[in-house]
């Protein structure tokens, strides 16, 4: 499966956005390729901080999120 295809956590919990406002400072623990963050700065979010083990998917996402 394309990593395109796999649903964020704001995809599939969207009243999340309920409790967040673009000042709030997200840490994301298992952010994996970041589709979080780029669903949230799509949104105006800009204090975001992810952290994940996997190493692929770290390079991949500071590659894709540059």
């Amino acid at each position: 499966m394309p990593v395109e295809a796999i649903p964020s956590s704001l995809t599939l919990c969207t009243e999340i956005y309920t409790h967040l406002s673009p000042d709030d400072r997200i840490l994301d623990f298992g952010t994996g390729t970041g589709k979080t963050y780029a669903e949230l700065q799509s949104k105006g979010f800009s204090k975001f901080t992810g952290v994940d083990l996997n190493l692929e998917a770290v390079r991949f996402a500071s590659y894709e999120l540059k």
